[in-house]
């Protein structure tokens, strides 16, 4: 997997906004690598995070709460834009400790939505397409710090 994809904690840039992606979820050793990084970036740059496996609900039980509070810790005093994850394999968005969080759902299964992201000057904006009614049907906007 390392030699097709590069790895599986990885960033990359956008305009000013930097991306990271932390596997499954920040375990410990994403968590150290985060971690490097975030000393790298600094506080006030915009973040975007993303992994696999749920904060909170139902399907959040694949990593441990001290895990949870572990990644809450390091990401405190960040500039954590939003926080997108997948897994449950439906569409929605909720606040968990602060931050924005998506879940995009998935086309290829029962909850038919995806979302489209643009990333602006002052705010990152978060809209739903529902493929079968064929509309719009949620959207939120996250002011951006910098």
């Amino acid at each position: 997997m390392t030699q097709r994809h590069g790895g599986i904690n990885y960033a990359w840039d956008w305009d000013d906004v930097r991306f990271l992606c932390l596997d499954m979820y920040p375990d410990a050793t994403t968590l150290r690598w985060l971690t490097g990084e975030l000393q790298k970036i600094g506080q006030r740059r915009p973040l975007v995070l993303f992994f696999h496996y749920s904060l909170e609900g139902r399907y959040s039980d694949f990593w441990e709460q001290d895990e949870k509070d572990a990644f809450g810790r390091a990401i405190l005093g960040y500039n954590v834009v939003a926080i997108f994850h997948g897994h449950e394999h439906w569409m929605g968005h909720y606040v968990w400790r602060g931050r924005e969080v998506f879940r995009p759902a998935a086309p290829r299964h029962p909850h038919h939505f995806f979302l489209a992201v643009r990333i602006g000057p002052r705010d990152l904006s978060v809209a739903a397409w529902d493929f079968d009614n064929r509309r719009w049907k949620d959207a939120w906007v996250v002011a951006i710090k910098r």
